[in-house]
């Protein structure tokens, strides 16, 4: 048996689990099978039988190469994408984080003190239903003049 751990970062040593399952599944697109494994499944197992051919050896090499390759350009073609995304809306995100933001915050205060207040509503409706029909009548005595 035969394994290769993949990670996003060296320095890390960030598991990329999801990376692998994109290298596997690619493998048995392309007739090698292979496994994850590891405790965070960033691990391509492979089981190679001891009477390979030294050609299908190199084949399946080659296919888990190319998933390689693949993987990693894809993850390329991925990261220039948001680059590219990202520099086309500098000013945008730079507008949504000094005002948008802020004003999502309030938003959320809002909606937080609107639904405290019909919670309270709910709870005095419940305490007391006949309000809905009848006047609450007034606290307090009117003094004629």
């Amino acid at each position: 048996m035969q394994a290769i751990e993949l990670v996003r970062s060296p320095e890390t040593r960030e598991p990329a689990a999801e990376e692998t399952k994109q290298v596997v599944d690619y493998c048995y697109r392309h007739g090698l099978i292979a496994l994850t494994a590891g405790s965070y499944s960033n691990v391509v197992r492979l089981l190679v039988p001891l009477v390979i051919s030294d050609e299908q050896m190199n084949e399946g090499l080659d296919v888990l190469e190319a998933a390689l390759h693949s993987v990693a350009e894809n993850l390329a073609k991925a990261t220039d994408l948001i680059d590219k995304i990202i520099a086309d809306n500098r000013q945008d995100i730079r507008s949504f984080t000094r005002d948008g933001l802020p004003e999502l915050e309030r938003f959320l205060r809002e909606g937080r003190a609107a639904a405290e207040e019909i919670r309270e509503l709910s709870n005095s409706l419940r305490e007391n239903p006949s309000q809905l029909l009848y006047q609450q009548p007034q606290k307090g005595v009117e003094i004629p003049r």
